[in-house]
């Protein structure tokens, strides 16, 4: 349940990224990737360039809030225009490029119909996939400060959701030395009061399905993290599995706020991924977190390859197809 060297790394990369409301510029280029971007308190937010390594523009668009907005484009290698898209939410997009053409497979100039809204629990239910759609997938884990989440942790009210609904009994808890949720705790109380909570642990799944040919982001669990102020240790209090916690953040009305007019709940806020937010584990063979294998400013840059690798995954199947 202890794990100060996750603490310490977090910390390292949470002042690397004490970022304010102003748009700041990221370089990033390895052997693999080069590209800029912008982020925001810690979101992607603004323009977004990739390059081949010849040069030669790869991919152009925008991101609002960690989404894909508005118009996107998407360039082979020889420098000529492949693909077009016009986002007109994270999950719906008009195809601009290419033209119809009796060559192409239906469902790509047809996506498949997804609206969005709220079901009769008042979150929103996600397109459905089967196991034959997914075509790409990496496992993730992301640490989420108090850094510009206010929401999150404003009057603690994500952690009190979640604690309550644990307590009572509508939200079953896990041990928090793993997240497989196969040790379900028996918790009848927890002594707050030298806790203070200070970032959330998420799994999940980033995937790339055939039906809608886009990537996405599914949250499979979530621990709060408290600092105990007598032992001074970092604690991971508990698992639960997210889609059993939907109805109950979905009941967590926001109070009045200067985030997008969508985040009603703090479902909302998960579902549109209006968080700040730091990888610190992909799914491997030797089941490490970065900060196992790099230490320093290393752990930054290896977080940052994994998230622009997510992103270039993407823009590779969509040039595949």
């Amino acid at each position: 349940m202890k794990n100060p060297l996750l603490l310490i790394c977090a910390t390292i990369i949470l002042l690397a990224n004490n970022l304010t409301a102003k748009t700041q510029t990221h370089e990033f280029i390895s052997d693999k990737f080069n590209c800029s971007y912008e982020t925001e308190r810690g979101r992607l937010q603004g323009k977004y360039i990739s390059y081949y390594p010849n040069g030669i523009k790869k991919a152009e668009g925008i991101f609002e809030n960690n989404y894909r907005s508005g118009n996107w484009k998407l360039w082979d290698s020889t420098g000529i225009l492949k693909m077009q898209r016009y986002y007109r939410n994270p999950f719906e997009y008009d195809i601009l490029l290419p033209d119809e053409s009796a060559d192409l497979p239906v469902n790509l100039l047809v996506p498949p119909i997804y609206t969005l809204r709220y079901n009769n629990e008042n979150y929103y239910e996600n397109f459905i996939v089967d196991e034959s759609m997914i075509i790409w997938a990496k496992r993730i884990w992301r640490w989420i400060p108090m850094e510009n989440n206010e929401l999150l942790f404003q009057n603690n009210v994500m952690f009190n959701t979640l604690n309550n609904n644990v307590l009572n009994g509508n939200i079953k808890a896990y041990n928090s030395v793993n997240d497989i949720f196969n040790k379900e705790l028996n918790i009848t109380d927890i002594d707050t009061a030298n806790l203070q909570i200070i970032a959330f642990k998420i799994k999940e799944d980033h995937f790339f399905d055939n039906k809608r040919f886009v990537s996405e982001s599914r949250i499979l669990g979530i621990c709060p993290v408290a600092f105990n102020a007598i032992s001074k240790d970092t604690i991971d209090l508990y698992w639960v599995p997210f889609s059993a916690t939907r109805k109950y953040l979905a009941a967590s009305v926001m109070p009045q706020h200067s985030e997008k007019e969508s985040i009603n709940s703090l479902d909302d806020l998960f579902f549109f991924r209006n968080f700040n937010s730091s990888i610190y584990k992909e799914a491997n063979i030797y089941n490490r977190t970065i900060a196992d294998y790099k230490s320093g400013p290393d752990i930054i840059k290896e977080a940052e390859k994994i998230e622009i690798n997510l992103i270039e995954s993407e823009h590779a199947l969509w040039l595949s197809f």
